[in-house]
């Protein structure tokens, strides 16, 4: 009965895998039908277009339904000699607008072009052949379009930047084809009185300007009304003085007055560009220069998220493109000081930033502050520095160049963050390739990394300053001993400090520690224990031995690599995998004690956690070996069948070592043959000894897909597992003390002799061990 039910799961099965695949082949057959009909009215339609693109181009038209970005790329060969192509071809998609929507191609739709070069300085050898790269990216909205070409070449980049926009006096709706509309423009005064900029009007018409923004071509960024006011901060001598609704005039203070006009037509003047310039003509990040008398700037920053805003010095743009007869006005929520300053130069102007001002220097930091860029700088004020902990504050300022970098780094961001954009909670890079937290309260405090920012938005001419009221000092500024307080190492730093070597790892620069966990120093066996509180040589000896010289990466480590120690001793590294040619989960060691977590970055050098204690080897296993009394018949025998001089070689070897007990269970006879024949009792030695470094935590949980194995001298094999306690196996023995580590490799004590087996009924049993047949 139980055979025909077998044999009817089975035909139901066949049944429908057959099914399946006939569902899917008519599936396919459709498809190609219908893909078929689709080219074939697509080639009616575009009948000039290239034909024969066949799967190639189905695989393109796929990919333009994937991507969403107007972009493609294209690689050229180019002959070294003669500069042309030679071979080239095309890697692109092209999605988005269908070309029958592309309304830039429509009537009254201007074009224009700019171009930037940036020369690669260095120089190259002499070479035949070179790749040619070049990228368009295009970005479409509904007043604009505007791709940007980018093409990398041997002597630099060269970016071409084409815009489409309505031409001026047009404009559009969505769904237009090009730009049908014809706009009523006025100049700009006449333009900012229609849109009720009514304090830029008369503050022009006070300064006398009117003539000059009738007939020139500007680009203004007018503020709303009520940022002229003369009482405001924007006016540095305007105290007492206050614009009437009359046209023309003006109360004034008679002292003031005719310095506050001066700084009020400096103001206005540091809010218009030469020529016109659209939006779409800006780029993020881009700087203009602006007709104030000391070179005032205006930066332009483009936003996405939380939400889509368009920045000049950090003043948002509340309206934009504004035609008129003679320019273009962006309308601003406030008005804009003058920004003619590095950041260098404001850290250096204000008194509650001179300890800045000295960390600055002394981490020779000043060029960066002061070169051309777009950065952000968190600025921590003198009372910042003053609540730091006293012994980094004293690192630091005592002139700690690396560390000092650090913390710098994490101060500066590589772009303009404007607290503007900042809505809830968020993050941006910095200079140090970190994160930094930036969150807006319900009250409108904005923190960043836990310290508030107490002044926003002050420009340079290369970026925007906040001033903070706390230092933020990155775990890689904090020395080795901070660190490890701050992890919770406290049987670590005890042992440090009963060492006395607290003072040597807190100003030693350049080195590797290898921080056992608080449960590994717990966990040391009581004789060890004793052993170090007794022998203050002996603890420092231990200590010194987790210190390697030099900041040292453990991902790099080769297997069975060997790195010194301040003990003189070498840490030897290797590399454990489950499953061969995947490194993704690999256990790697330090002495044969798993590594927990790496490269955790320190000021003066680089910690790794380990999940043991590692105490120096006592030389190598033959060594390690006779110290050790519970091996004196391995020793004898060893000794015996000369192969004594062979464990004391470079290696790595490591010796699965019985005990004195092991030895016992083997019947006294059979024990004596064995030490007779000196042959046969090298030939069970060599079963006892794999040339390579095994440790216990590379011996896995074998599996029904992985069956761990060695290669001993011998030449037999030997299964390696685990049992359901989780105890490491060699064959059938279990090993009772892991890691022995010794000069030139490792001793694992197991409980059992590894015989070589007699020969058996191979007969499958299914109740038989599996360690009869994987010995």
């Amino acid at each position: 009965m139980r055979g025909v039910l077998r044999w009817a799961l089975v035909l139901a099965f066949v049944l429908c895998l057959t099914l399946t695949f006939s569902e899917a082949q008519r599936r396919k057959r459709r498809a190609r039908g219908h893909r078929r009909m689709m080219q074939d009215r697509h080639r009616r339609a575009h009948p000039g277009e290239r034909a024969g693109r066949g799967r190639m181009g189905h695989w393109r038209n796929r990919l333009r339904g994937m991507f969403g970005s107007n972009e493609w790329h294209a690689v050229d060969f180019l002959d070294g000699v003669g500069g042309e192509p030679f071979m080239s071809f095309d890697l692109g998609w092209a999605h988005g607008r269908n070309e029958d929507q592309a309304w830039w191609k429509g009537p009254n739709v201007c074009v224009s072009e700019s171009e930037d070069h940036h020369n690669d300085s260095q120089t190259r050898p002499e070479m035949l052949r070179h790749f040619l790269t070049t990228s368009q990216t295009c970005d479409a909205s509904e007043t604009a379009y505007k791709c940007k070409f980018t093409q990398h070449t041997r002597e630099g980049r060269r970016e071409v930047t084409v815009v489409h926009q309505c031409c001026h006096g047009y404009s559009r709706q969505e769904g237009d084809n090009g730009c049908p509309r014809r706009v009523q423009l006025y100049n700009l005064v006449e333009t900012a009185q229609k849109l009720g900029l009514t304090d830029f009007v008369r503050a022009v018409r006070l300064l006398r300007l009117t003539g000059e923004l009738q007939e020139g071509n500007f680009t203004v960024f007018a503020p709303v009304n009520g940022a002229f006011g003369f009482n405001s901060d924007l006016m540095t001598s305007g105290n007492g003085i206050v614009l009437r609704d009359m046209p023309n005039v003006i109360s004034v203070s008679e002292d003031a007055a005719e310095k506050a006009v001066e700084d009020l037509q400096d103001a206005i003047l540091g809010h218009m560009v030469a020529g016109s310039v659209s939006s779409s003509q800006l780029e993020d990040e881009q700087v203009v220069e602006t007709g104030h008398p000391e070179g005032s700037t205006i930066r332009i920053n483009y936003f996405s998220q939380p939400e889509q805003v368009m920045m000049a010095n950090c003043v948002p743009v509340v309206a934009r493109d504004q035609m008129a007869t003679n320019g273009v006005i962006h309308t601003i929520a406030r008005a804009m000081k003058p920004v003619t300053q590095t950041l260098l130069d404001l850290v250096r102007t204000r008194e509650d930033l001179s300890t800045l001002k000295t960390v600055l220097a002394a981490a020779e930091y000043v060029s960066t502050l002061n070169e051309e860029g777009s950065y952000t700088l968190l600025a921590p004020t003198n009372a910042a520095f003053d609540r730091m902990d006293a012994r980094l504050r004293e690192r630091l300022l005592r002139g700690d160049k690396k560390c000092l970098q650090k913390v710098l780094h994490t101060h500066l961001l590589p772009n303009v963050i404007c607290s503007g954009v900042i809505k809830g909670e968020g993050r941006t890079p910095n200079l140090l390739h970190k994160y930094v937290n930036v969150t807006l309260t319900p009250e409108g405090k904005i923190f960043a990394d836990g310290a508030q920012i107490v002044q926003t938005d002050i420009m340079a001419t290369n970026g925007v300053m906040h001033v903070i009221d706390d230092v933020i000092v990155p775990e890689e500024a904090l020395g080795f001993m901070d660190v490890l307080e701050k992890h919770g190492f406290t049987e670590l730093l005890a042992l440090v400090e009963k060492a006395g070597l607290t003072k040597t790892l807190d100003t030693t620069d350049n080195v590797t520690i290898f921080a056992p966990t608080n449960q590994a120093i717990q966990n040391l066996p009581e004789s060890l224990k004793n052993q170090i509180a007794s022998d203050p040589s002996l603890l420092r000896e231990v200590l010194t031995f987790h210190v390697s010289p030099g900041v040292q990466e453990c991902q790099r480590f080769h297997d069975n690599q060997l790195l010194g120690s301040l003990a003189g001793s070498d840490i030897r590294f290797n590399t454990f995998h489950m499953f061969p040619f995947h490194h993704q989960h690999a256990v790697r060691t330090a002495q044969c004690v798993p590594i927990q977590s790496m490269n955790v970055e320190a000021c003066n050098g680089r910690i790794n956690v380990i999940d043991d204690v590692m105490v120096p080897p006592k030389g190598n296993v033959v060594d390690v070996l006779a110290l050790d009394k519970r091996f004196s018949t391995l020793v004898s025998l060893v000794k015996k069948a000369g192969l004594a001089d062979a464990l004391q070689a470079q290696g790595p070897f490591t010796v699965f070592a019985p005990n004195n007990e092991a030895f016992d269970k083997i019947d006294s006879e059979k024990l004596d043959a064995l030490a007779k024949d000196p042959e046969m009792l090298a030939d069970t030695l060599r079963r006892h000894v794999f040339e390579n470094t095994l440790c216990c935590a590379g011996i896995f949980r074998g599996s029904w897909f992985a069956r761990p194995q060695v290669r001993v001298l011998s030449g037999d094999k030997l299964k390696l597992s685990r049992d359901r306690s989780g105890r490491p196996k060699i064959g059938h023995a279990h090993v009772v003390t892991c890691d022995k580590t010794a000069t030139n490799g490792n001793v694992l004590e197991i409980d059992s002799v590894l015989l070589r087996p007699t020969p058996r009924n191979w007969r499958f049993n299914p109740f038989a061990r599996r360690d009869d047949y994987w010995p």
